[in-house]
This record gives C-alpha cells, structure tokens and sequence, in this order.
C-alpha cells in the first residue's frame, strides 16, 4: 500500500514536470522562431542594400 502511494505521487510528480517542460519548450521554441525571424529579415535588408 505505501509503495502504491509512493508510486502515485511520483507518477503526479512525473505529469506535472513533463507539462511544465513542454510549456518550457514551446515557449523556447515560439522564441527562436521569432529570433531567427528577425536576423533573416535583417539580412535580406543587409543583401538589398548591397545589390544597391
């Protein structure tokens, strides 16, 4: 009995880390794209000014 409420507990533990580091991942992720997308804008303003 205590090694099944042993085992639970750390199976919510387990749900509740895995949820937060996805979120952590997303969030990371969302932030990259954003990132990336902003320095390839700004070498295609760089490239446009040189062809010019």
């Amino acid at each position: 009995m205590f090694f099944g409420d042993k085992f639970r507990n750390i199976l919510q533990t387990l749900e509740k880390l895995s949820t937060g580091i996805l979120f952590i991942i997303i969030s990371l992720l969302d932030c990259q794209e954003s990132v990336f997308g902003r320095i390839n804008s700004r070498q295609l303003l760089y490239s446009n000014t040189d062809a010019n």
